[in-house]
């Protein structure tokens, strides 16, 4: 397998991050991770190389189940991440612009 893409990544993604994001995804579904995302919990970027880990420490060389890695799968976590942050962006101008629309200014 071909982790050269996600090298520098990995090598700043230490044991008790690993860890961490562990505990949050042990046992939950495709939902739930996703509510953990909602809800700024967990970022694709954790999600996606706390599974490079875990495929680099527990699958190559040793069970083989993975074939082929994606090279692109840090920068489509990226693009996910900001796309959620422009999405967020804009609910709250929209929220902000709809909770403005007819107030007058106060006058003294």
């Amino acid at each position: 397998l071909d982790f050269s893409p996600f090298s520098e990544a990995l090598a700043s993604f230490g044991p008790e991050q690993a860890a961490a994001v562990e505990t949050a995804v042990q046992g939950k579904t495709v939902l739930e991770l996703q509510e953990l995302m909602d809800g700024g919990e967990l970022t694709s970027e954790q999600l996606v190389l706390y599974y490079l880990d875990r495929i680099q420490r527990y699958d190559e060389n040793l069970l083989n189940s993975i074939m082929e890695l994606n090279p692109d799968a840090l920068t489509t976590a990226y693009a996910v991440a900001d796309m959620t942050q422009d999405a967020d962006l804009a609910k709250f101008a929209t929220a902000d612009a709809a909770g403005m629309t007819g107030t007058v200014a106060p006058t003294e």
